[in-house]
């Protein structure tokens, strides 16, 4: 019993890494993108405007840019402290897949809105392909299919005795 205890906690910790690389990606690529295509466009009119305007875009780029590195760098440490607390208990409580799909789909979600975003702010300023509308919808297809697993996932641990 010890065996398969030790395993699972084995288990946890592997899928804890795998669960904060992604998680890490989706915040430093997807919502990075997405906060620095909500600037761009809020500072494009900007660019057209006097030269004490057009002075400051750069700025207000160059500052959104370090201050969303560290925001989001406090963000991810706090994510990694979250999620292995939550799939340690979850070993011990017996519901560590629950708590897996869970995660993924916070993270999966929180994609989804990013490159919406994206590709809102990108249709307004005229940059559309139709790969910026088959990605979101395939990651929100993704979000579908999680949830729909996340409700077939028992929700406490079950004995067998």
């Amino acid at each position: 019993m010890q065996i398969r205890k030790t395993s699972e906690y084995i288990l946890a910790y592997a899928l804890w890494i795998a669960s904060c690389a992604y998680g890490v990606l989706i915040g430093f690529w997807a919502v990075r993108g997405a906060g620095d295509a909500i600037v761009e466009f809020l500072t494009l009119g900007q660019l057209m405007g006097t030269p004490a305007q057009r002075f400051q875009v750069t700025f207000t780029r160059n500052a959104f840019d370090r201050f969303g590195v560290v925001i989001l760098g406090v963000l991810a440490v706090l994510m990694v402290v979250f999620v292995e607390h939550a799939y340690r208990t979850g070993v011990d409580q017996g519901v560590l897949w629950r708590r897996v799909v869970l995660v993924t789909l916070i993270e999966t979600a929180i994609l989804f809105v990013s490159l919406a975003i994206q590709v809102a702010l990108a249709g307004v300023m005229g940059l559309f392909t139709i790969w910026s509308i088959l990605v979101p919808i395939g990651v929100l297809a993704l979000v579908v299919g999680l949830s729909w697993v996340l409700t077939r996932l028992p929700e406490q641990a079950t004995t067998n005795t």
